[in-house]
């Protein structure tokens, strides 16, 4: 059978003449370097693309960051099978404790699960992507951040925010959109069977569990094969 990889749909923003724009895995295609690289985007996708990037000796500052909303990670050093359950232990105590969802967050933050960028800037949205200590230590080397919410529209010497902010850029960046919602939901995304003849839609039914889902989709396909 054959896995079918979603296709990467097009910016929600519009994208003018001249202006690179690629989704992440285009970055591995890459012929020669960019003088900059924008990463649009602040889920795991966008932190994939800027780790991909630093990792490769890309300097920071020929990076830029384009975050929409400043989110919550998930601390992916805390989740070892070895010690799994003291670590479930702190988490449903501090729920215990908390007196709101903000003062959770806090309590968690304190206690190492929950990780931001910038305590100088309160998240909005927590999507269950995962980082390590050592990965967000690269990543707060980036320091040219952006935080103007959604695009509306790239040209060849500016980007225009939604809120009217617009900001100069040049047609020698490369932009990384890592906009798209990773759990493929929304009014726009229509429902599709994961098993369709010799063709497997890979997808995420449980959410946010895309390794779950991955490997109840192999077991299935081993059964269906068998």
């Amino acid at each position: 059978m054959t896995a079918n990889v979603p296709s990467m749909r097009p910016p929600s923003y519009k994208v003018g003449e001249g202006v690179n724009v690629i989704p992440l895995n285009g970055l591995a295609d890459l012929k020669f370097p960019y003088k900059k690289y924008v990463v649009v985007g602040a889920g795991k996708t966008g932190l994939d693309a800027l780790l991909y990037l630093l990792e490769r000796n890309v300097s920071p500052e020929r990076i830029s960051w384009i975050v929409p909303n400043d989110c919550w990670y998930l601390n992916r050093d805390v989740f070892k099978m070895e010690d799994l359950w003291s670590e479930m232990e702190k988490q449903y105590t501090a729920v215990i404790q908390a007196n709101n969802i903000d003062d959770l967050y806090l309590k968690y933050e304190e206690l190492g699960i929950m990780m931001r960028i910038d305590k100088n800037h309160w998240p909005t949205r927590m999507r269950g992507a995962t980082i390590t200590c050592k990965e967000l230590e690269k990543i707060q080397t980036v320091k040219n951040i952006f935080r103007h919410g959604r695009i509306k529209e790239i040209s060849s010497d500016s980007i225009s925010f939604e809120n009217g902010t617009s900001i100069s850029t040049d047609n020698e960046s490369l932009y990384v959109d890592c906009s798209a919602s990773g759990c493929g939901l929304g009014a726009h995304t229509p429902a599709v069977d994961i098993f369709n003849g010799k063709l497997i839609n890979l997808q995420m039914f449980l959410l946010p569990q895309p390794c779950t889902c991955s490997a109840i989709i192999a077991a299935l396909e081993l059964r269906y094969v068998i």
